[in-house]
Order: C-alpha cells, then sequence, then structure tokens
C-alpha cells in the first residue's frame, strides 16, 4: 500500500509552497536556481537559526556562491530578503526520500493493521476500516499526552483526519527508533489498541489485540514468582497484574515533558544538517525529549509558544 497522499502532501506543502515564496512565485527564477545551490540551503531554517542565517547572508553577498544563476541585484536581494525569513527546514526531493526513510517503519507497522490485498493507498484502506463512516457527526478523543485526552466533535472526514495523524504520531514514537531499541510486539500491541481506540475496525487489528505482550509478561512472571500455585490460580491473578504492569509503563513513559513545550533552539550551532530529517534524526547513542512531544497539539504550537535555548536548531 502507498502513501500518496502523504508524499503529494509534502511536495505540495513542503517542497512547492517554500521555494515559490523564496523565489517571490518567479517561474523563470526557479528555472535558474542551480543544483548546488539547492544542496547548500537545503535543511536550513535561517528564520531562526542564526548560524544559519549567516551562512545564507554571507553566501548570497557573495556573487557566484548562491543562486549562481541569477545575477540582477534587485533579483538577488529579494531573493535574499526572503530567504532569510523563513523560519522552518528548506525542504527538497533529497529531504523527501530521507524523510520517507524515517517514515518506514511507522508506515510498515500501520499497513499491518489492515488488509494488504488491496490497490488502495494506505489512506484509502484505513478510510475504509473507520467505524465512524455511518453517522454525520460524531467525536473523537485527541490524545493530549501518554495519559490525557480531549474530546473533539466533527463530521466523519474531519474526525478521519485527525485519527490518522494521531495513528501516525503514535506509531512514529513507537518506533522511531532502531529496532534493537524496543520490543515490536509490544510496540504492535499499542498501534493496534490505539487504532483500535480511534475508531478503525479489521482483522489484523483484532488479531494483534489477541497477543496481549503484558498479559505473557505477567505469565511468566507469576509462573517464576509463585511455582508452587496451581495454574488456575495463577492464570485469576494474570489479568489483573497484566493490567497493572501497562499501566505503570504507561506512567512511567510519562514525564516531565508531558506539560512542557519542545524546544525550537538550542546553543551552540544545534544539530548539524545531515540529522535534520531522515533516520539520522535519532541517533542510537543519545536520549532526546522529541519523541516524548510528538502529540497532535504540540505539533501545531506556533514558534512564538516554543521553548528557546539559544540560537541553533535541532
Amino acid at each position: 500500500m502507498r502513501i500518496d497522499e502523504e508524499i503529494a502532501h509534502y511536495i505540495r506543502s513542503g517542497i512547492e509552497q517554500p521555494w515559490n515564496e523564496i523565489l517571490g512565485g518567479d517561474a523563470r527564477l526557479m528555472e535558474r536556481t542551480d543544483e548546488p545551490t539547492v544542496k547548500a540551503i537545503q535543511l536550513r531554517a535561517p528564520g531562526i537559526s542564526r548560524y544559519d542565517y549567516d551562512f545564507i547572508q554571507d553566501n548570497m553577498a557573495a556573487s557566484g556562491k548562491l543562486f549562481s544563476q541569477i545575477r540582477e541585484v534587485s533579483k538577488r536581494q529579494g531573493i535574499a530578503s526572503r530567504l532569510l525569513r523563513i523560519s522552518h527546514r528548506i525542504l527538497t526531493i533529497h529531504s523527501l526520500f530521507k524523510d520517507l526513510r524515517y517514515l518506514s517503519p511507522a508506515v510498515e507497522a500501520i499497513r499491518c493493521l489492515v488488509t494488504k490485498k488491496t490497490k488502495k493507498t494506505l489512506r484509502q484502506n484505513l478510510f475504509f476500516h473507520f467505524e465512524k463512516l455511518g453517522s454525520s457527526r460524531s467525536t473523537l478523543q485527541i490524545q493530549i499526552s501518554e495519559r490525557t485526552y480531549s474530546t473533539y466533535t466533527g463530521n466523519v472526514k474531519s474526525l478521519f483526519n485527525l485519527a490518522i495523524r494521531q495513528l501516525f504520531l503514535l506509531a512514529i514514537r513507537q518506533l522511531a527508533k532502531p529496532a534493537r531499541q524496543r520490543e515490536h510486539g509490544y510496540s504492535m500491541f499499542i498501534v493496534a489498541g490505539f487504532a483500535q481506540s480511534l475508531g478503525f475496525a479489521s482483522d489484523e487489528i483484532r488479531a494483534l489485540m489477541k497477543n496481549d505482550p503484558y498479559q505473557t509478561m505477567a505469565q511468566n512472571l507469576l509462573h517464576r514468582a509463585l511455582p508452587i500455585q496451581k495454574p488456575a490460580d495463577r492464570n485469576n491473578k494474570t489479568q489483573p497484574l497484566a493490567t497493572n504492569i501497562r499501566e505503570l509503563i504507561k506512567s512511567l513513559s510519562s514525564s516531565a515533558v508531558e506539560n512542557s513545550k519542545p524546544w525550537l533552539t538550542v546553543a551552540g550551532s544545534g544539530a548539524p544538517i545531515r540529522r535534520r530529517c531522515g533516520p539520522e534524526v535519532w541517533r542510537d547513542d543519545e536520549d532526546s525529549d522529541d519523541l516524548k512531544h510528538m502529540f497532535l497539539g504540540k505539533m501545531h504550537l506556533s514558534l512564538a509558544e516554543l521553548q528557546r535555548g539559544g540560537e541553533g536548531i535541532i
């Protein structure tokens, strides 16, 4: 199952619109933008990073370094002025392919929630399995943090769009780290359970929900801790213990960042360009709170609401 709609949105909103903004909507300037320039400024955010600002300002001033095919002074000044105001990463086709690799574990997990024997895209397939299709207006739980929710009321289209975005965010939180840093069975159980709570229903989800890894953990623990008890007695204690373990782990995954806001800037030069997109965002040897902030509400905070700690970006 393809993710055509997500790719199209990335290209339209993430690449085409910002580059049109930089070039003032002039298609002729787009044709004269050379590849070295694209490579030099991609993933920079001069509107918020002082280091990126200085890099672009210095290289725009030096004729021939950036936009070498555009020599008219007024046009170069206009490009520089607009470019230096860009307050988000400048995306390109290169970053698209890297970000697709970054999304791959989450996409593969979500694909496991629905039948793969279809020509539909993943979004179309999920829409087919969305249980709220029959109602004109309904409600949806919006996850604020691991343990807190709000309620949204709307039509089925808006509910589905919010549901699928939340599902992607949870799958990223669960599966963005390299495989050796997670237990896939636990992650898939959590993803399936969350999908079910959002209103998605399928045989695949029901099958995943039958294999509760927390219950297996509880059974193994009781078997070792209470070896002389009868199996029936141990089984009676399994489900309550599994529930307690699940809730304990959920509470442990919630931390001080639950009520805090993500960092926009950090001290120093921030993350190197190569780590501003793709799988390299999550280094194996580095702990980060960024994943803990990946909830719908925090993804849409304005720049003014984010924390600032310096002049570099992460």
